[in-house]
């Protein structure tokens, strides 16, 4: 993924079998793309919006600066491809796309970086990564699942609890559950964490892993009685489920191949069937001789 590109856009896939023309073609766009993106990120940060007042100001630390400003560069790249011309504070990404239209996965990758830009300016350090791993995509589906689950009324305490810590006022009229917002960090850390405060989920739901790059310390940490993660305790529990279903079609093919076969007793002797090397001879059936037949020249006289 091309940190120079908006998250809705995909960088260019190079294969042997592509024509070089297109490869050129594509790598040209996605170029393009990038450039009008920092000039963005440029007009941005110099004349400073009405809609962008709300993010906060420029941090002080160069890499935390730098990756506010990439922030900042996703939602102008949104609101630019979209022509959004609301400018209000209260929502930097523009009104709320609803889930089947176009620009919906677009909205909410510019209302999640809307996210992490407050984040930076209130804690002035910069996320390891805005990528959900394979955990915090099991643990927000799960957040997921209960929040659907809950009445109206808890449901919206939930959003505007998340509201207010997050300072995105915008949120309390928008759902943040649906598959789009979940890919996320910035969406699904707080949303796990209000629903286990409130008992809703169990702590454990809102621990994230570690990734698998850290692989010798972790492994001897998890043999050594480590907590599982929750995507390692579901692919753990699917990998039994398909262990106790091979089991169960074994165990019936075995029964079938022990009906189908008979059974023959050690005491019972063995009966052979001896064939003759040779046919028998056909019996000749007796040939019945017919009487001659006469031609018409040969008929006896004809009675007048």
């Amino acid at each position: 993924m091309r940190q120079d590109l908006p998250g809705w856009v995909a960088a260019p896939q190079h294969n042997a079998a592509m024509d070089p023309a297109h490869r050129t073609y594509l790598d040209d766009r996605a170029q393009l793309i990038a450039d009008r993106m920092t000039a963005l990120a440029e007009r941005v940060t110099t004349t400073r919006p009405d809609w962008s007042q709300s993010l906060g100001d420029a941090p002080a630390d160069p890499a935390v600066r730098a990756t506010w400003t990439r922030h900042l560069a996703t939602i102008a790249a949104y609101r630019d491809q979209y022509q959004v011309t609301d400018n209000d504070p209260a929502q930097p990404a523009g009104p709320y796309v609803e889930q089947g239209r176009a620009g919906h996965t677009a909205y909410w990758a510019a209302a999640a970086s809307a996210l992490a830009a407050r984040q930076l300016t209130s804690t002035s350090t910069a996320p390891t990564s805005t990528t959900p791993t394979p955990d915090d995509t099991a643990r927000g589906q799960l957040a997921a699942d209960v929040f659907q689950a809950l009445t109206p009324q808890q449901q919206q305490t939930i959003i505007n609890d998340i509201a207010t810590r997050t300072g995105a006022t915008w949120l309390q009229h928008t759902p943040v559950t649906d598959n789009a917002a979940l890919r996320f960090v910035t969406v699904v850390d707080p949303l796990t964490t209000v629903m286990t405060e409130r008992g809703h989920l169990t702590p454990e739901s809102r621990i994230p892993t570690t990734t698998a790059t850290a692989a010798p310390e972790t492994t001897e940490a998890s043999a050594a009685g480590a907590e599982p993660s929750l995507a390692e305790r579901r692919r753990a529990g699917r990998a039994a489920e398909r262990a106790a279903h091979r089991e169960q079609v074994q165990a019936r093919n075995g029964r079938t191949a022990r009906n189908s076969t008979p059974v023959r007793r050690a005491d019972q002797p063995q009966q052979t069937v001896s064939r003759p090397d040779r046919r028998p001879e056909q019996l000749q059936q007796p040939q019945v001789q017919q009487p001659p037949r006469q031609r018409p020249d040969q008929q006896g006289p004809r009675i007048r």
